[in-house]
């Protein structure tokens, strides 16, 4: 099996790319955060980063599904 490229990992090797990839990285993190708050209530001013993070890891096997 060939090694994998870093593009193909997801990664990427030109500056203007890194930049785009990064500005679409924090727009999905803005995303994500904002699903927590909507639907644990959590706020990031007072909750703790794991919080986040367990419960960001959980939905990807148990979603709770949009929020009404």
């Amino acid at each position: 099996m060939a090694e994998k490229t870093p593009v193909e990992y997801g990664s990427v090797t030109d500056l203007e790319s890194h930049k785009r990839r990064h500005v679409f990285l924090h727009r999905m993190l803005d995303e994500l955060l904002a699903d927590w708050i909507t639907h644990t209530g959590g706020r990031p001013s007072k909750g703790h980063m794991d919080e986040f993070l367990s419960w960001s890891n959980e939905q990807r096997t148990n979603p709770t599904g949009p929020h009404e």
